[in-house]
């Protein structure tokens, strides 16, 4: 199949520049039924043509890995995901708090003042960023959890795989 789209390939890459380079070395223009090789919409369908079969090459080429190169994708942003929505769910909660202990001048930059960390801290919006930093903090442990350790599955293999190498040994 791969061989069919990389001889397709080659076949249509000639059509693409071919024509203009016969036009340029003889000054003839190629026609097929009337329709000259080198207009536009000729040369957009060759061009769409073209970036089809290198994709399907693409494609072909790597289908049998292409489940295993998604689950290495995935995996570490559905890590990374909760990790961030954990930290700015830190920073929005405790900014202010985290502001207090810096000097003086660097916490009037911020925007923050004593009289407003008081105020702050009994805020219902400061308890309601409390519980959603603790649902993220929950949320992005659980995904670590489930998506870094192995299965038992897993480590039955890797066990009976050291079994085997020691027994070849």
């Amino acid at each position: 199949m791969i061989g069919l789209f990389i001889l397709l390939l080659l076949i249509f890459l000639g059509l693409f520049y071919g024509p203009g380079l016969y036009s340029s070395a003889t000054g003839a223009d190629i026609q097929v039924a009337g329709v000259s090789l080198q207009s536009a919409q000729i040369q957009v369908v060759l061009a769409s043509g073209i970036a089809f079969l290198q994709f399907a090459i693409v494609i072909f080429s790597v289908l049998d890995r292409i489940a295993e190169t998604f689950k290495l994708i995935i995996k570490p942003i559905a890590v990374l995901l909760p990790l961030v929505a954990f930290l700015a769910a830190m920073y929005r909660t405790f900014a202010p708090i985290f502001a207090s202990f810096l000097p003086q001048g660097a916490a009037q930059a911020m925007g923050v003042s004593s009289a407003d960390l008081a105020t702050w801290v009994t805020s219902a919006q400061f308890a309601t960023g409390i519980l959603i930093t603790f649902g993220t903090m929950l949320l992005f442990l659980l995904a670590y959890r489930a998506l870094t350790t192995e299965s038992d599955e897993v480590r039955a293999l890797k066990a009976e795989l050291a079994r085997t190498r020691r027994a070849l040994r």
